[in-house]
């Protein structure tokens, strides 16, 4: 994972389980039960966390190609770089709690993070 600003490499390391679920509707269901990641940055190795993730996240897939991501307990999600009110860089970031976001049909960030829950910035925490 490349964190932008500032200009570094994150390194993940995972341990632990992962399911698909497939629903007849056609969304899915992603779970990491028993699951932690180790992050680190590659150019400052002193500076690394540790996040347990096992969270569920729900893609459902949407009319025209968008998808409507909801994320529920602790999840670690890569986003892609948004522009317009609300901009950003491409990241990765913590989730814990009930969060949801969109993505359009070219994988760009239709709606940015909303939801009860709390959301950190990986690559800021780690630079």
């Amino acid at each position: 994972m490349e964190c932008q600003n500032p200009d570094f490499t994150l390194w993940i390391e995972y341990s632990g389980k992962y399911k698909e679920i497939s629903l007849p509707d056609g969304d899915v269901i992603v779970t990491f039960p028993k699951t932690k990641a180790t992050v680190t940055n590659m150019t400052d190795e002193s500076k690394s966390e540790q996040y347990v993730i096992t969270g569920t996240s729900r893609i459902e897939f949407l009319p025209g190609g968008a998808t409507e991501w909801v994320l529920r307990g602790s999840n670690l999600v890569i986003v892609p770089e948004t522009f317009g009110p609300g901009a950003h860089e491409a990241g990765l970031f913590f989730t814990r709690g009930n969060i949801n976001f969109a993505l359009d049909a070219a994988g760009n960030e239709e709606r940015l993070f909303s939801g009860s829950g709390n959301v950190i910035d990986v690559c800021e925490a780690l630079a």
